[in-house]
């Protein structure tokens, strides 16, 4: 499990009623200043040790998300840099007290990432802006990334987010945005681990509402092996996980959120990594030419 605390998305939404509210008696006015109010950083924290005091141990996690889609929540009062500088320094502060937490009651930590809605960020923004830490922190493990389409010029037939997709040109841009990342964090691993362009809810939306279960599957295929060979250390994850695909395992009945086809599909890529010896690996790129 990826293990997020802040789903900034649902606060946002829901902001009206959050215990970090000063409406509510919390220590801020709006959402924002969660990283940069010294009250909030210290609930922050203090959420952080009850995650891992009560979780840390546990083999059924694999990381740590600190913040989600931290870039989109930006302070109306102060420019993009000092934004990504502000939102820089709570990154790497977080991460330090994190890891450093957990090692001192477990002595291992888990990873550590702080995921980003916009993939092209902070160019989107501007010119000539700093890093963001999101991409090259020393306290964070991988890039962790999110898209939901928008991004993604040759997905849609129309506007984006309310035509239909186009399945190849889906696939290839995830393959591109995979190589976006890439050249943001060119020494550590990335991983697409919200991808809502595959969207489907109980009553699908206009994209979606001619395919069958085996498009479906047939998509999420291509979808993750795009990814995966974009140069993510792994396929994208689907959001939502729905509708629901129930299994039976071991006398229980699971969830999972996609097909046994699609979850197949994501084993093929563990098999496949399974055979490479990744210490000894090189890419070379090779451009296909025609016979003489």
């Amino acid at each position: 499990m990826l293990v997020c605390p802040y789903g900034t998305f649902y606060i946002n939404i829901g902001w009206a009623n959050y215990p970090y509210n000063s409406a509510n008696g919390g220590p801020v006015d709006h959402i924002y200043q969660m990283y940069s109010n010294p009250e909030a950083i210290e609930f922050e924290k203090a959420r952080f040790r009850w995650l891992i005091d009560n979780l840390g141990d546990s083999s059924h996690i694999f990381a740590w998300e600190l913040m989600n889609e931290m870039e989109v929540y930006r302070d109306p009062d102060l420019t993009p840099a000092e934004n990504i500088a502000l939102h820089n320094a709570w990154i790497n502060d977080m991460g330090a007290y994190v890891r450093d937490y957990e090692l001192s009651r477990y002595g291992k930590a888990h990873l550590l990432t702080v995921s980003v809605g916009d993939p092209s960020f902070p160019e989107s923004l501007g010119d000539g802006l700093p890093s963001s830490a999101i991409y090259d922190s020393p306290e964070l493990d991988f890039v962790s990334y999110h898209t939901y389409g928008t991004d993604m010029p040759n997905t849609w037939e129309g506007v984006p987010l309310w035509s239909r997709i186009n399945p190849l040109g889906y696939v290839l841009d995830l393959h591109a945005l995979a190589h976006t990342v890439r050249a943001k964090a060119p020494d550590r691993p990335i991983l697409d681990t919200e991808d809502g362009a595959f969207l489907r809810g109980p009553v699908p939306f206009p994209w979606w509402q001619d395919y069958d279960e085996a498009d479906f599957d047939e998509t999420f295929l291509a979808a993750n092996w795009a990814t995966f060979t974009g140069s993510a250390a792994g396929p994208g994850l689907r959001w939502p996980a729905s509708p629901p695909y129930e299994i039976e395992f071991e006398g229980d009945i699971l969830n999972l959120g996609i097909s046994e086809t699609q979850a197949d599909s994501q084993l093929g890529i563990a098999r496949f990594v399974a055979q490479v010896d990744w210490t000894a690996f090189a890419l070379e790129r090779r451009r296909r030419g025609r016979a003489n």
